[in-house]
Parts: structure tokens; sequence; C-alpha cells
């Protein structure tokens, strides 16, 4: 993707009566881009930031030189909405100004179209690859089945009975001691009000 990008922004020339300009280099692209498939429907990720060097020439042959950024290529924006930034190297006068606004207008909407075209190419050929067709299954009718004789059911043996578990049985005795007056246990059991405080429940 990045390789894609580097070729579409790089060279890309523009002109006017003000004078000329023209893409060099692509310095530095940050981010990364992704393609997943889920249920034969591709989604795309991708976000970048793009820093770019141009240079040109006024009316009169003077040299210009400059830097643009593009800080917003991500799939969350159109083409159209990519903001590109353009700014001068060297000390601005009116006839340098005049070619840094062509690359700012002329310039950017270059600029824009060839991302467009990387987002196309993104969503078409490097991606065709990852999306599988689906085959639909063929209904075919079977014959139907001949009716089998019954048979009749085999006799088991029946296998021998485990022996019963002998179960234990004893006598427990428990015995409580209470430290409060007959009285005051009768109201803590009978008493609804008692019995929620101590059972923490309605």
């Amino acid at each position: 993707s990045k390789n894609r990008l580097r070729e579409l922004l790089v060279n890309l020339g523009f002109e006017s009566e003000h004078g000329q300009c023209r893409t060099t280099e692509v310095t530095s692209i940050e981010g990364e881009a992704s393609a997943n498939n889920r249920k034969a429907k591709l989604i795309f990720f991708y976000e970048f930031v793009i820093n770019l060097k141009w240079k040109g020439e006024t009316a009169d042959g003077t040299a210009v030189t400059g830097t643009i950024e593009i800080p917003n290529v991500s799939e969350e924006n159109e083409p159209s909405d990519i903001e590109v930034s353009v700014k001068l190297t060297e000390k601005e006068d009116v006839a340098k100004g005049k070619v840094k606004d062509l690359m700012r207008t002329k310039g950017a909407e270059g600029i824009r179209a060839q991302i467009g075209c990387w987002i196309k190419d993104l969503r078409t050929e490097y991606a065709k690859d990852l999306v599988l067709p689906v085959e639909k299954p063929v209904a075919t009718q079977l014959p139907p089945l001949a009716p089998q004789p019954s048979a009749a059911p085999a006799k088991t043996a029946s296998a021998p009975s485990a022996p019963k578990p002998v179960t234990a049985v004893g006598t427990v005795d428990l015995a409580d001691t209470f430290k409060c007056r007959p009285e005051d246990v009768f109201q803590c059991l009978m008493d609804e009000g008692r019995v929620r405080v101590y059972t923490q429940s309605d």
C-alpha cells in the first residue's frame, strides 16, 4: 500500500500563468492499511499521515521549494475531505506565494484524486483474492428407500444386577445452650422482624 501511494503521489505537475510546480518526493508515510473478510464481505481499515516535498518556478523563473502534509487519510474521510497543507521552505514573496497557491489549489485537487485511485485499488485489485465465492448447495433428489423386513427383536442376556450399597444408619444428638431467657429465644424464632434481621432476607 505504501509503495503504491509513493508511485501515485510523486511527479505530479501543475502550472498556470503564475508559474509551475511539481511533487518531487514522498518523505514519509506513517500508518497502515488492512482488509478483513467477514462473512464474504470486506471491511477496510486504513490511516496514514503523508509528507511530501515539492518544487516549482515563478513566472520569471525563480525557484520555489516547499513541503506538503496530508494528516488524515483514513476510511472515515472521503477523498474530497482529505486535508492538504502546503508550505514554503523559504521566505515568501508575492510571486512565490502565487506558486504556493497553485500547489494549494490545483495541486491539492490532483493529490486527492490520486489518493482516490489508491482507495479504489485497495477495494478492488489488492483485495479481490480475499473474497472467496460462496458456492450454493445443489439439491439432489434421492430414490425412495425400499421397505426393509422387520426383524424380530433379539433377546439380550440381562446383566447380573449389582449388589445394592448398604447405608449405615445412626442417631445424632445435638444440644445448644442459649445464654438468654427462654422468652427471648421464642421471640427470635417467632417474631417476623427479628427473623428478617438475623436471616438478612425478606
